[in-house]
């Protein structure tokens, strides 16, 4: 069902046909009959039992009682929303309201006896009226009916066959409306020669009276004619101040939607001056962070200078000491070697008061040797003596030589030679004597023997000496 329906309504309208199919198949006759619309006819009674779906512009249960109750059973509660419109419509009644108000401007007609209303073709109502006792102008209300009733049929026939017909077929619905439009309008031109002939006719039969009354109702025909146009004009004032309002309504929107976009730029500028505020916030905070960041390196750096400049001073301190205590070392050596030199200028001098004392004992020694070899010694005991004066001589040289060795300035390699040197020399001296004295007295045994003992012993001690400073 879903699949072959277009629209809404024709969902209804299958639904209904379908429901009434099967209420017809139950057989429910003799139930209350209401009016149910099918396609095709603008009146048709139906068989469907009142406890029935009702129709899309169906009145209500009480409504359709109060009808049937009021009117009679008349034709017209039978008739859909649509037939009664259509009607009135045709009748020249006012089409809207609800099906009861339709209904009972219908009925109202009837009981009157006028078919048509003011706004048909007679404007005349029942005080001013033709006399329908006239058979011309009963002849003249026949051919209205007559052309009202066949526009009412062709136009129930079009509406019958533009509701049966499909989508499809749509432009031959136009067509034929068109037709029918001509029809309808050559009908109305046909009726209103009629009506011009009659009047032409009736103008020249009736007597003054007739003239007087006809002239009256075509007075009262102007004057609806221009209740019409001062109703038109009413009602194009009411449109054009239903414009107005709407017109002032869309500037009132206009307005609003101006002055919605105007708040809504405000408020994207605030939150873009927000946006901004909280950028130029973040740009500042980043700022401060980075003069933060850099004071605070900038204070690293300072105190690493500080320290560096600290450690410098304290090595640059270590360093003055360093060579303070170095001039002190070298002022204290300095003063060690002047000490030394002095002390080794003292040695010199004792050394050569040594070797004066050497020579003087030497000396001493040849003249002891001469004195001896003259005055001939005449016992051992003064020879004896004699030769522990020698000896110690000879330690006092020994210790000479001693002090000599402490000395650092003067090389240990000359005072070898020197020593050696001065003992050849001396040996040579002693040999040379020794030569002499054995030429002058051989006979003399103690001298050559002392002599020799002194060599020895000269020779024994310094080369010990000589032989301990070439081992150090």
């Amino acid at each position: 069902m879903l699949r072959t329906v277009r629209s809404l309504p024709s969902l209804r309208l299958l639904f209904q046909q379908e429901t009434t199919a099967s209420i017809k198949k139950k057989s429910f006759i003799n139930s209350k009959s209401t009016y149910s619309y099918v396609s095709g006819d603008l009146i048709q009674p139906s068989v469907v039992s009142s406890t029935s779906i009702r129709n899309v512009h169906q009145t209500t249960k009480k409504e359709t009682i109060l009808l049937e109750s009021s009117s009679n059973k008349s034709k017209y509660t039978s008739m859909n929303l649509q037939g009664l419109k259509m009607e009135c419509k045709i009748r020249g009644l006012k089409v809207s309201g609800k099906k009861i108000e339709l209904i009972q401007r219908l009925v109202s007609q009837d009981q009157i006896g006028h078919d048509s209303s003011a706004r048909s073709f007679s404007s005349l109502n029942s005080k001013n009226d033709f006399n329908h006792s006239n058979p011309k102008f009963a002849l003249l209300d026949q051919e209205i009916k007559d052309s009202k009733i066949a526009r009412a049929l062709k136009q129930n026939k079009a509406n019958s066959t533009k509701s049966s017909k499909d989508i499809i077929v749509q432009s031959k619905g136009k067509k034929d409306s068109r037709k029918l439009k001509l029809e309808e309008d050559r009908a109305l031109a046909e009726i209103r020669a009629a009506q011009l002939k009659e009047k032409a006719k009736t103008r020249q039969h009736l007597s003054e009276e007739r003239r007087i009354s006809l002239e009256v109702s075509e007075n009262l025909k102007f004057q609806d004619q221009k209740r019409a146009a001062q109703a038109k004009a009413a009602e194009l004032k009411k449109i054009q101040e239903q414009n107005k309002v709407e017109e002032q309504k869309q500037l009132i929107g206009k307005q609003k939607i101006e002055k919605d976009l105007a708040e809504k730029k405000r408020q994207d500028d605030h939150i873009l001056k927000l946006k901004e505020e909280s950028k130029r916030l973040e740009m500042l905070e980043v700022q401060r962070k980075e003069e933060e960041r850099t004071r605070i390196q900038e204070r690293k750096a300072a105190e690493l200078k500080f320290q560096a400049e600290k450690k410098m001073e304290e090595e640059a301190e270590k360093v003055r000491q360093l060579q303070l205590a170095k001039q002190k070392e070298i002022a204290e050596i300095k003063l060690k070697e002047k000490k030394k030199l002095e002390e080794l200028e003292l040695q010199r001098k004792k050394t050569a008061e040594s070797f004066a004392e050497k020579k003087k004992l030497k000396e001493n020694v040849k003249s002891d040797i001469t004195e001896v070899k003259t005055e001939q010694f005449q016992d051992k005991e003064e020879l004896s003596k004699l030769t522990k004066n020698i000896a110690e001589k000879i330690s006092k040289q020994s210790l000479v030589s001693k002090v000599l060795s402490k000395t650092q300035n003067q090389s240990k390699a000359e005072v070898i030679a020197n020593a050696k040197r001065h003992l050849q020399e001396r040996v040579k001296k002693q040999q040379n004597e020794q030569q002499e004295g054995n030429k002058q007295n051989t006979q003399n045994e103690f001298t050559s023997r002392d002599i020799k003992f002194l060599t020895a012993f000269g020779a024994t001690t310094i080369g010990w000496w000589s032989f301990k400073n070439a081992d150090a």
